[in-house]
Parts: structure tokens; sequence; C-alpha cells
């Protein structure tokens, strides 16, 4: 048994499951590209080693924080024109080499980051923030405390943004811009609520019952964001013409990345 000080990257495929149902050929096609021409080379240029494949994710490990860093950035912007979004989550600490496979606690909260981490973006430890080079083209930008599955303490979580722009609440500067579907969509959505909202407007008293109390001052979800719960959004007005507006908004709420 091996011990040593490691950067580990774990990154896995948004919506994998989902593509696959829709089409096994190229989702497969594209996965195997996504591998041999983007992630698998990246790796390699910055001296790390992929130590495991979980179909549609894997797992890599770095000498250096530095390193990591380096091959997640360039994954991200090689993906900014690829069908793929991926998640990636890098930490570094002490684990346990053995038989070509890597072990320990350090590669568990790597994979919780990488489950975390919204599409398209890197999301790191305390220690990776830390540990990174301070000249490099990257700031950190807190996301607080986070409890993970089976992780017995709070992990410190940061994502990865370009420097300069930590305090800016933008998307990271490898995240691929909005596609013409998704700005069509947000239309739709504007368009649909406007008349979900004229129709409510005589049945707010009726209606209003199904609003969940505010939550108090300070109160948080258990990972430490805010959030919205969303149910399947009915017709009020009797116009059963625009059901299926309603039923098509419900799907992108609650389905959508």
């Amino acid at each position: 048994m091996r011990r040593k000080l490691a950067a580990i990257m774990a990154g896995d495929v948004v919506g994998f499951s989902r593509m696959m149902a829709r089409d096994e050929t190229a989702t497969y096609r594209d996965l195997r590209s996504l591998f041999d021409d983007i992630v698998v080379p990246a790796v390699a240029r910055k001296r790390g080693r992929i130590f495991k494949r979980t179909g549609d994710g894997f797992l890599a490990s770095f000498a250096s924080a530095h390193e990591a860093l380096e091959a997640a950035e360039e994954i991200q912007l090689a993906l900014a024109s690829r069908r793929f979004d991926l998640r990636i989550g890098v930490n570094v600490g002490d684990v346990i080499e053995e038989n070509d496979d890597t072990y320990g606690n350090s590669v568990n909260v790597a994979a919780r980051l990488e489950s975390m981490a919204k599409p398209g973006s890197i999301f790191v430890s305390d220690a990776v923030r830390r540990s990174a080079e301070p000249s490099a083209n990257w700031a950190f930008r807190s996301l607080g405390r986070k409890v993970a599955k089976n992780i017995s303490v709070g992990i410190d979580v940061y994502e990865v943004v370009a420097a300069g722009t930590a305090g800016d609440w933008t998307q990271s500067p490898w995240q691929r811009p909005p596609t013409h579907r998704s700005i069509g969509m947000t239309a739709a959505v504007a368009v649909v609520l406007a008349v979900l909202s004229a129709g409510a407007m005589g049945t707010l008293g009726r209606g209003s019952r199904w609003i969940a109390d505010p939550p108090l001052r300070g109160e948080r979800t258990a990972d430490g964001i805010p959030s919205v719960a969303a149910s399947p959004l009915a017709m009020l007005g009797g116009r059963t013409g625009q059901a299926h507006l309603a039923k098509r908004l419900s799907e992108n709420l609650i389905t959508g990345p």
C-alpha cells in the first residue's frame, strides 16, 4: 500500500442517460470522441493519469493542483463547441495507490464536488484554492460550506472563474452561451407565464393556497443553496386549448439542467 499527496479530478457528462435513450449510436460515438480527442489528451498533457472510467464519467490524479486545474480548464474550453456538458470537481489530499487504482476520502470529496457542480463548471475544495498558483489566470468564487453524502465534515466549495471576476455572478468563461433553442424556450416561458397570469388573476384567492410560506430570514436548504420546487402547471382560466403550453413549460422547469 502506497500513500501520496495528489490532486484528484472527477468528471461526469450531464444528462447522458437521457441522451442515450434518445439516440444510443450517436451518443456513444460522441462519448468516445469526447474521451479520445479531449479528456485523455488533456490529462496526459498535464502529466495526469486516468485511473478509473465509469461509463460517462472518469477519475484522474495529478501531481499538483495547478496541473489538475489547467487540465480541467482545457477540457471545459474544448467542450464549448461539443454537444456534451461536463461537470468537474477537483480536490487535493492524501490518497492510497494500489494495483493502478487510487482510493481514499480525497477521491470521494472530488466526486462529491463534481456532483455539486453546474453543467460546464469546475468546483474545487478549499485545499485546491490554497494550493493553486497565485499568478494563474483564474480566481475562486466562494459557494460556502456544503454538506455532502458520506463525508463526515462540511466541504468549503469554490467555483473556478476567470481572474478578476470572483465577485461577479456571471457564467464561467468556458461555459457555452445560450443556444437558439434555449433562447426561444426562454421567450416561450415568458409568453406562457403572461397567459397563465392573465387567466389566474380572477382566481388569485383560490390559487394562492398553493403558494408555500416564504422561508425564514437566513434559512437555507441542506446543501446551503436556496431552492425552488416546481409542480406541474395547469390552466386556471378554462382555456383548454393552451394546456399543451402549460405541460411543456412544466417539463422544462422540472427536467431541464
